[in-house]
């Protein structure tokens, strides 16, 4: 089947149609409706694998790994069918451990939404689908795997965790894949104050740092080079002055209370900074990387 008759034929399943009715209002999103958001994200996918965003070599090198082919389809074509599926879940119920049958949406006292089952949910869901439409084993776990880690490196740049490595690993041959996936979901996403810019800069800049370090490594596993680097670099004395600024709010308090002598500060931020900048990793500077500076500190903090 063409990826596009594919496509048309997702939109008509009862598991995608029904995400027309359910509305998720938090942080995140804004959207009239979770259908609303899926459409946004398989836009904001195809935009993606335009690669646009990444210098020239780089992009010719992801141009022909996402046009590898899994079964009869390319990474690029089942990341499309992976983007209209990954948040059936929401729509669905699921038994939790104790056995209970709830939906996988809850609504929390103040109004907003979470729902933090339907990666999971919505990736076995996804596969058992695929699989009716006859797309093969290895087509159908791939979007399976893809849908069920959607999350994970959102989550690890919206809690400000840089375990980076860790989270490489784990996902091993669909890392790049699921990075994608996680900038398209920023790009089909409304947030309630603000936008998704800082974050689509940080996925862009770590998609293009991901795959040179999987050219020099020949595996993704080598991303440990990543680990505790700034992925939305900036020029290095810009950087330092800015985390010059910020570690000597932090200390302010301790100043104000006694428990650290005025004169000492200086020669504290100082080595703690300087510490903290032989871990960095620097390139060119995005456009908005004073406000990433500013709104995410933690970006920067040493390492745990």
């Amino acid at each position: 089947m063409q990826i596009d008759k594919l496509i048309e034929e997702l939109y008509q399943k009862p598991a995608v149609k029904d995400l027309e009715k359910i509305t998720d209002r938090n942080k995140n999103h804004t959207e009239a409706d979770v259908l609303i958001h899926t459409k946004g994200v398989e836009s904001g996918l195809l935009a993606t694998l335009g690669f646009e965003f990444v210098s020239e070599p780089v992009k010719s090198r992801l141009r022909q790994y996402f046009d590898e082919k899994i079964g009869d389809y390319t990474r690029a074509e089942l990341l499309q069918a992976a983007a209209v599926l990954h948040d059936i879940g929401k729509a669905m119920r699921f038994t939790d451990k104790k056995g209970v049958e709830q939906a996988v949406m809850v609504i929390k006292e103040n109004g907003d939404t979470t729902c933090p089952e339907h990666a999971k949910v919505g990736a076995e869901a996804a596969y058992q689908l695929l699989k009716e439409m006859n797309l093969n084993e290895p087509e159908a776990k791939y979007v399976k795997k893809v849908i069920e880690a959607h999350m994970r490196l959102f989550n690890l740049y919206d809690s400000g965790n840089q375990n980076i490595a860790k989270v490489a690993k784990d996902l091993g041959e669909v890392y790049l894949d699921v990075l994608l996936q996680t900038r398209a979901d920023c790009l089909g996403s409304n947030k309630r104050e603000g936008d998704y810019k800082a974050e689509v800069a940080a996925f862009s800049n770590l998609i293009e740092e991901s795959m040179k370090v999987r050219e020099a490594k020949g595996k993704v596993d080598g991303l440990e080079t990543l680990d505790g680097t700034v992925y939305l670099t900036a020029l290095e004395s810009e950087v330092k002055e800015g985390l010059k600024t910020l570690y000597a709010e932090q200390i302010k308090a301790k100043v104000e209370a006694g428990q650290v002598a005025a004169e000492k500060v200086l020669g504290i931020v100082e080595k703690k900074v300087n510490g903290l900048m032989q871990k960095l990793k620097f390139g060119p500077a995005p456009e908005d990387y004073k406000t990433i500076l500013k709104e995410r500190p933690i970006v920067y903090t040493l390492e745990k």
